[in-house]
């Protein structure tokens, strides 16, 4: 006998024996990984992501984000540094073949 068009091949596989078995072994699985970091200590917040928060919050009208990713200017273009730009024409000067 084939599927008739009422039922989903979706909603033969979640009523199967297969789906809530693997279902319930998830959740063990879950329950049992949950606990064994239950009596983990959390680590102390991260200083270099503190940083966007803070600029974030900083109320200054002129600031610069300089803490992770891509600085950014006022129209959100990319603003590569002096310093960046310096080593890139260095390394290009050297001719490398990147080998």
């Amino acid at each position: 006998m084939g599927l008739t068009a009422s039922v989903s091949s979706d909603e033969m596989f979640r009523t199967s024996g297969f789906f809530r078995e693997n279902t319930l072994l998830s959740t063990k699985r879950l329950t049992r990984s949950a606990s064994a970091w239950a009596n983990i200590k959390l680590a102390p917040p991260d200083k270099i992501l503190g940083l966007n928060e803070a600029f974030k919050n900083d109320p200054a009208k002129i600031k610069v984000n300089l803490g992770v990713g891509a600085y950014r200017d006022d129209n959100g273009l990319p603003m590569v540094l002096k310093s960046v730009r310096e080593a890139e024409n260095r390394l290009v000067a050297k001719q490398l073949d990147h080998e």
